[in-house]
């Protein structure tokens, strides 16, 4: 019995235990945790009553715990979200701020395993070009930071630090828009405390995206339109507008200043470099005009102007002002703004060379080129820039060329001024600001073409002017430059031409007993603004005449080693093409070869004609007359007296004894004479050489008889100038009696021109 009473009051003492374990609740984020080396210890205890009210109190045994090192961390961003995102412009430099907060039960030192950036818009894809700042240090690698982390004092619980991740945004259009992601990855160390050996933290890690927008920019658009009639003025539009997702800053007044603008805060500068040709800059026709939209699509809508600034400046780096002058060398639209207002208002959806719906027009009206070369395409290549300030901390001037790290400045005028940047950039659509497209504009195309004679002294301004003389060939046709001509003459060697005719100047030649070749210079000369080819078309004369065209040897002397193509073989006529640029003149060389049989004093034309190949409307002739000798003697005899005795009748023409015969010489140049401007060339024409021409008479001579017939001369002879006279001949033995003598017509320096005549005239007495 005593045994089972004792049963069941272990029984009733089991049933009623309470146990005091002490255990963790879910804490909220942050709160304290138990510090490391802290001992848990936990004993049971009991109480209980026997049946006879006895009461009884018990004990376990006691068991310990030691709390170890439970290192956590959390890593958020700049914001303190678990990520965030930020928008930045090309050009800044961006920090992402990383917070490391000790959420474990002890103070410890962090530690990063990874950190760096990726994405579109750093200067440097690697993550050597990240920067990590801390505690107002800046490291430039995680192990140069995980060091100073290392000798730093250990973070409390519940403590932070920051981590900043510092990368500079590539200016460069190419990466904009994009995105730029920065990660961190951290743990965090606690060190041996007692019992609680050193334990790291698992890894926490966060990343920040940086989305990146364009700047503030200029885009510019140009666009050129041509009138088609004349005077086929060119009309220029430029459509500028700020295509960026940030407005644009002011430039400074001092910069402006030194340029010769307004004293006062410049938003943007439009510039365009008037086209030129030739060296020469053309006026700006009226006024140009000025369109402006207000608002959001454009500069704000009160406290900003716009107006036309002009300068003849070789740079454009001084002398702006508002008075056009005659021929500018730039032309701009100077945009001024009220300190404190908005610039230029961001307008998305324009780009560089391309402007849809612009904040700025700008038109301006200007001449066609003009002069040789002006109607080949680029004749007038035309670029617009623009300069405007960005939306950085620090402004930047941005504008074609110029560096995207030059700060505005008063020095900033030389910037803009600088060979190929700036103003005077000539790059195509150079972004991210201030360039347009090229314009290709050139004159309306007017071909030319002058084919003529050749200058006695070769130069390109002599071969340009005789190529565009005028004359007539056979002296009946209108004088003109289609019908110019130059005269030439051939004859075989050791020939001597016999006139038979018996009327001064219609001779009756002898013929040749071989082939006769005669070289002719002629000039061509492209008098269009296009350069040009041109076919010519050589036509010798007719009766078995041949012909080959040459270009000029390199002294200017003679036809070259080599025939044109298409006229490397004789022939009745030949066709070759010449290319010449706008304003070249060349001389060439026809060379005429004459059939066997060629009777002389015959003159016969030879044409050239020339077509251009650009307009076929564009026609030009010359002629190359080819005479077989020039000078022609015609002898006649008179009888002044017969000298027959009374009732006595001569024979037919005859005379007797003491008859009195008066000889004359007719000389004269059967050459036809110049006319038009081809006078004022005496090369162009069959004259002789000074003082060559001389006409001999011997009366002894062979087939001669007057020498032994008479007495001599009765009287000294004389010369009688005719057409081009008067001029005055010398003689030789020229007295009475003599029976020879020489004339040198005109004299030493004497040439008998195309035309020209005289008569030589002498008496003589019959024994």
């Amino acid at each position: 019995m005593k045994l089972l009473r004792i049963f069941v009051a272990l029984a009733v003492f089991a049933s009623s235990v309470t146990v005091g374990v002490t255990t963790q609740s879910p804490q909220p984020v942050r709160a304290a945790q138990t510090a490391p080396n802290t001992t848990i210890q936990n004993t049971a205890s009991a109480t209980y009553t026997d049946a006879n009210n006895v009461t009884y109190t018990t004990q376990s045994n006691t068991v310990t715990t030691l709390v170890g090192n439970a290192p956590t961390l959390t890593v958020t961003t700049n914001n303190g979200a678990s990520a965030g995102t930020a928008t930045d412009a090309p050009g800044q430099v961006v920090t992402d701020t990383y917070t490391l907060t000790n959420t474990g039960n002890a103070a410890g030192n962090f530690q990063l395993t990874a950190a760096g950036v990726s994405g579109a818009g750093n200067d440097n894809a690697s993550t050597s070009s990240v920067q990590y700042i801390y505690n107002a240090t800046t490291y430039g690698t995680l192990a140069l930071l995980n060091t100073a982390l290392n000798s730093a004092a250990a973070t409390a619980v519940n403590g932070t630090i920051t981590v900043g991740v510092q990368y500079t945004l590539s200016a460069s259009p190419a990466n904009v828009p994009g995105a730029v992601t920065t990660a961190l990855t951290g743990t965090i160390t606690y060190p041996t405390v007692g019992g609680a050996s050193t334990q790291t933290s698992p890894t926490a890690n966060n990343t920040y995206s940086d989305t990146v927008q364009s700047d503030a920019r200029l885009d510019l658009q140009k666009t050129s339109s041509q009138g088609g009639s004349a005077p086929y003025d060119i009309t220029y539009t430029i459509k500028a507008n700020d295509g960026g997702n940030f407005p644009a800053k002011a430039l400074s007044a001092a910069l402006n200043n030194a340029l010769g603008f307004p004293n006062s805060a410049g938003c943007a500068i439009i510039v365009d470099k008037v086209p030129t040709y030739g060296g020469n800059s053309p006026v700006i026709n009226g006024t140009p005009a000025i369109t402006a939209t207000a608002g959001t699509n454009g500069y704000p809508a009160s406290g900003t102007t716009t107006a036309v600034y002009y300068t003849t400046n070789a740079t454009g780096s001084a002398g702006w002002t508002t008075t056009k002058p005659g021929n500018p060398t730039f032309v701009a639209v100077f945009e001024t703004v009220t300190a404190g207002t908005t610039c230029l208002n961001t307008n998305a959806g324009s780009s560089a060379g391309s402007v849809p719906a612009p904040a700025i027009t700008l038109s301006f009206v200007v001449p066609q080129p003009s002069g040789p070369g002006s109607g080949n395409a680029g004749a007038y290549l035309n670029i617009a820039n623009g300069i405007v300030g960005d939306n950085q901390p620090t402004e930047h001037i941005l504008g074609p060329g110029i560096p995207n790290t030059t700060v505005d400045n008063a020095g900033g005028a030389t910037v803009v001024t600088t060979a190929a940047e700036g103003f005077e950039n000539v790059t195509a659509t150079n972004g991210p600001s201030g360039a347009s497209q090229i314009t290709s504009d050139k004159a309306h195309q007017a071909a030319g073409i002058l084919n003529g004679p050749t200058a006695v002294t070769y130069s390109q301004a002599n071969l340009q002017a005789s190529a565009g003389w005028t004359g007539s060939y056979d002296g009946v046709v209108a004088t003109n430059t289609t019908d110019d001509f130059t005269e030439a003459s051939l004859t075989p060697a050791a020939f001597t031409s016999i006139n038979s005719g018996t009327v001064a100047g219609t001779p009756n030649g002898n013929t040749y007993s071989s082939t006769a070749t005669v070289n002719v210079a002629n000039a061509l000369y492209n008098s269009g603004n296009v350069d040009d080819s041109f076919t010519v078309v050589a036509t010798a004369p007719a009766g078995g005449w041949t012909v080959q065209l040459y270009p000029d040897n390199a002294g200017h002397t003679g036809p070259g080693a080599a025939a044109y193509a298409g006229c490397t073989a004789a022939a009745a006529s030949c066709t070759t093409t010449i290319a010449l640029t706008s304003g070249q003149a060349i001389q060439y060389w026809a060379v005429y070869v004459s059939p066997n049989g060629q009777q002389a004093f015959v003159r016969k034309d030879a044409s050239i004609v020339a077509t251009s190949v650009a307009d076929g409307t564009q026609t030009n002739a010359t002629h190359n007359e080819i005479y077989s000798g020039f000078i022609v003697l015609t002898k006649s005899v008179v009888v002044t007296s017969n000298g027959c005795p009374a009732g006595v009748t001569p024979p037919a023409g005859g005379v007797c004894p003491g008859g009195v015969l008066t000889y004359s010489v007719d000389y004269r140049n059967i050459a036809i004479p110049g006319n038009g401007t081809e006078v004022a060339n005496p090369g162009l024409f069959l004259i002789t050489k000074p003082g060559t021409l001389i006409v001999s008479e011997d009366g002894a001579a062979i087939g001669n008889t007057w020498a032994a017939n008479t007495n001599g001369l009765n009287a000294p002879a004389t010369d009688t100038p005719g057409t081009g006279g008067p001029w005055t001949s010398t003689f030789t033995t020229n007295t009475a009696a003599s029976t020879a003598f020489t004339c040198t017509i005109g004299g030493a320096a004497f040439q008998l021109q195309a035309g020209w005549n005289g008569v030589v005239s002498f008496a003589v007495t019959i024994k």
